[in-house]
């Protein structure tokens, strides 16, 4: 149902090919929320919360990325760095963040546990708006884990993966650094 719906609404939209066109003047930069961001392009870098365990530098050495390209970078809810050494290692603390906020359900049916979330937004909120964050992106998909039976079953290739710069044989196929050396956002 859903493919079918999702096809007839992309049908309604033509892409109109445009050739032999001057290209040599272009700008790709575009504004957002309401014209108070301002981007190089309308990019924006996803959260991602597994970049540590690809990558030592994880969310910094993204982050960094992010800056150096001019586009925004949003924080994950469960990052492997706090927010406040992300946001230091851009290198353009003028470039916008967002966050991504995950709200957790209630522990029990009476509600138990809400009061919890409902103080952390309280703290949450005032400390990004201090560290200028842009917006908040407010993740619900996740209600229910699900069964990842895949995730089970390789569950020695994860653990693998959390090592992943520290695998001779791995990072002789990669460009991730070598152990022990600084984090750089052209590895990624």
């Amino acid at each position: 149902e859903t493919l079918a719906a999702n096809r007839k609404g992309f049908s309604r939209y033509a892409l109109r090919a445009r050739v032999l066109t001057d290209v040599s003047q272009t700008d790709c930069s575009t504004t957002i929320l309401n014209g108070k961001v301002q981007l190089a392009f309308p990019i924006c870098v996803g959260p991602f919360t597994g970049a540590k365990a690809v990558h030592p530098g994880g969310e910094i050495a993204v982050a960094q990325a992010a800056s150096d390209a001019g586009i925004i970078y949003t924080i994950p809810h469960y990052s492997g760095y706090p927010i406040e050494g992300i946001r230091s290692a851009m290198n353009d603390n003028e470039i916008p963040f967002f966050f991504q906020f995950y709200p957790y359900k209630p522990t029990n049916q009476s509600g138990e546990g809400a009061g919890l979330q409902r103080e952390y937004i309280r703290e949450a909120l005032p400390h990004l708006s201090q560290m200028k964050c842009s917006a908040v992106i407010l993740t619900c998909d996740t209600a229910n884990n699900g069964n990842r039976e895949k995730t089970y079953k390789n569950a020695q290739w994860i653990a693998e993966m959390k090592t992943f710069p520290n695998q001779p044989s791995l990072r002789n196929i990669s460009n991730l650094p070598s152990p022990g050396s600084q984090g750089h956002s052209a590895a990624f």
